[in-house]
């Protein structure tokens, strides 16, 4: 999956390097500055910090990873000359490296929030119970060990390299579609229940009185559910389409016979998009998800106030103290 096995033939004309180069510069900046928003959003709300959104946050860290230095440092590479042999550099190495353990803390934190839109579909009355901000910070923890040691491997080892390529592809096609593919089906079944419970209850309603049947909805933890359900499939369809390319190039690479140049030309690009995947999920959240457009409105509010006010200390404390207060109030409001 590195881009060690583009490093010889190369041949990309000075179109598609402007191009390129472009592209990267303009997707590291707009994922630096996202993820940045979502990791600052989790950290000074407390009412963010749930089981899911540590999973989130967690997925935020490592696609900052790529966006904050993996990808200058791709772009550094192609500024130099990607058709030297020389780039192979300390540089590329610890790229390499950021770029691999990257994806599989992704992968596991992936795993992790589908894992618990899982438990609280199939059984929310015990969810609570069996799935705690504990529980979800030790596996996210886990996650990062696992992510670290291999990735780090990856670098002196080819085997590992196989290893972290095989574990992302068991991981998705054996266990996340799997399991959301499961939660789809669960959720029908509740949704239909729901719906054919509520026609029963307005029936009653009607049959009994001659008033107009009392206005019904849906419980807003069902929507909130149905809601965080469709962020996690847009990340992990995200997850895929980014990651997949540069996940089966090198099994093509090894298999093609002599000629290779299309596929090392096709490294390049499956980096980029790869690289590039990172910085669409805070566009994902703050679409998905109110409470982190909230928290970033409050805090910027705040502090535009600060840097406006012109009164005393005391004046400026008063004033976020209701800003902060505006801030709870805000997030613990449905999605």
């Amino acid at each position: 999956m590195s881009l060690r096995y583009v490093n010889q033939t190369v041949a990309l004309s000075d179109v598609e390097l402007g191009v390129m180069i472009s592209i990267n510069i303009l997707f590291s900046f707009t994922g630096t500055v996202g993820n940045l928003a979502v990791c600052f959003a989790f950290i000074l709300c407390r009412n963010l910090r749930n089981t899911m959104n540590i999973f989130i946050f967690s997925l935020a860290c490592s696609d900052l990873l790529v966006c904050l230095v993996a990808q200058p440092m791709f772009i550094t590479r192609l500024f130099r000359n990607p058709q030297a042999d020389h780039v192979t550099t300390i540089s590329e190495d610890i790229r390499s490296r950021l770029t691999w353990i990257s994806l599989l803390a992704s992968i596991g934190n992936l795993l992790g929030v589908t894992m618990d839109r899982y438990f609280i579909i199939a059984d929310p009355l015990r969810y609570a119970a069996r799935v705690t901000t504990n529980t979800a910070c030790v596996f996210v923890a886990v996650v990062w060990t696992f992510a670290t040691t291999l990735g780090a491997l990856t670098l002196y080892n080819r085997n590992a390299r196989y290893i972290g390529q095989i574990y992302v592809v068991v991981l998705l096609a054996g266990m996340i579609i799997p399991l959301y593919c499961r939660i789809l089906c669960i959720a029908r079944r509740h949704a239909r229940l729901i719906h054919s419970f509520y026609n029963r209850v307005q029936t009653s309603h009607s049959d009994k009185t001659n008033t107009l049947a009392p206005r019904t909805r849906r419980p807003s933890v069902q929507k909130a559910d149905r809601n965080s359900l469709k962020t996690v499939g847009i990340i992990s369809s995200i997850f895929v389409i980014g990651w997949f390319p540069l996940l089966i190039l090198p099994f093509i690479y090894r298999a093609e016979g002599n000629d290779k140049s299309a596929i090392l030309n096709a490294f390049q690009w499956a980096n980029t998009l790869a690289l590039c995947s990172s910085a669409c999920n805070p566009i994902v959240y703050s679409w998905r998800d109110r409470r982190f457009r909230k928290v970033l409105t409050v805090n910027y509010e705040k502090w535009k106030a600060r840097r406006s006010v012109s009164g005393p200390f005391t004046t400026g404390m008063n004033s976020e103290k209701v800003e902060m207060k505006t801030c709870v109030r805000t997030v613990t409001q449905p999605t």
